[in-house]
């Protein structure tokens, strides 16, 4: 972090894919639980073949028999393993949505970052929502009344709350997140990335509190003007994570590939965590009456 408020950092991007070897490495332990299903598809075919043979007065030979029946087992064993294989999920995506859980599954390229993607986008889209609201007068805010020595340490403490969150907002999207995405091969990587983007949202949520609070307390007349002022200060942190989910999307997209044989150099993003504008009027508002 510099002296200007700049955070410069660098992260190697890789690139993974769920290959076909690596789908039925994961799918043959699935085939020895069906185990007991190939035992009782192959016991009925031959006892329905008895009964058929029976019936029809004609014996059939164990070599006609064996072929058919091993094959039926075979295929419904392999089916059933396929459907369990199919809706296996790790442990860390349970209770995950099954746009997430399909991402995971599907294991295509860059599958990490449209992973963190989707996870974020469903976490953070309702605090989204109710800043809107809050922002366009649809939501109620109980109002609440606080004595003038409380509200003037409160509202003295608001740039630098937002500065706060502001920066681990900043630091969370630009370096913790990514150094995570940039292991995607790691044992923990389901859980690791799970805890990221649910401390991410968590910060963004608090941006929700921040707002609700400036819209909540009644402020002393002749504070009103600044007051006012603090109102839409979080709009900066959710133009930074939205600019982050846009990073996201555009990795999420790469074909390395193509840029390979094109020779493209790598992409570089940028995200501003802006202030509010009207700071420097705000702070001499304040001043105005201390």
């Amino acid at each position: 972090m510099t002296s200007d408020g700049i955070y410069d950092t660098q992260h190697t991007v890789t690139f993974t894919e769920t290959s076909l070897f690596d789908r039925l490495k994961e799918f043959l332990p699935f085939l020895p639980r069906e185990i007991p299903l190939f035992a009782a598809v192959t016991i009925s075919f031959w006892g329905v073949a008895e009964v058929l043979s029976e019936l029809g007065g004609e014996a059939i030979s164990l070599r006609i028999l064996a072929a058919p029946a091993l094959a039926t087992a075979l295929a419904v064993a392999s089916y059933k393993a396929i459907q369990r294989y199919k809706a296996s999920v790790p442990e860390a995506l349970l209770d995950e949505s099954m746009a997430s859980q399909a991402i995971h599954r599907k294991g295509r390229c860059g599958w990490q970052f449209a992973l963190a993607l989707q996870m974020l986008k469903e976490r953070i889209n309702s605090s989204d929502r109710m800043l809107q609201r809050i922002e366009n007068g649809a939501s109620f805010v109980a109002p609440k009344t606080i004595d003038n020595k409380e509200y003037l340490d409160w509202i003295k403490r608001r740039p630098e709350v937002l500065l706060r969150l502001s920066r681990s907002v900043a630091i969370q999207s630009t370096s913790e997140l990514p150094s995570v995405l940039a292991r995607p091969r790691s044992e923990n990587f389901l859980a690791d990335l799970k805890d990221s983007v649910t401390q991410l949202s968590k910060l963004y949520q608090a941006t929700v509190t921040f707002e609700l609070e400036a819209r909540s307390i009644d402020p002393p007349e002749e504070l009103t003007n600044a007051h006012e002022m603090t109102w839409g200060w979080s709009t900066p942190i959710r133009d930074g994570v939205r600019e982050f989910l846009d990073v996201l999307e555009q990795i999420s997209q790469i074909d390395p590939r193509s840029a390979r044989k094109d020779g493209s150099p790598p992409p570089s993003f940028g995200i501003k965590f802006k202030p509010p504008p009207n700071i420097n009027e705000f702070t001499q508002e304040l001043r105005k009456h201390f």
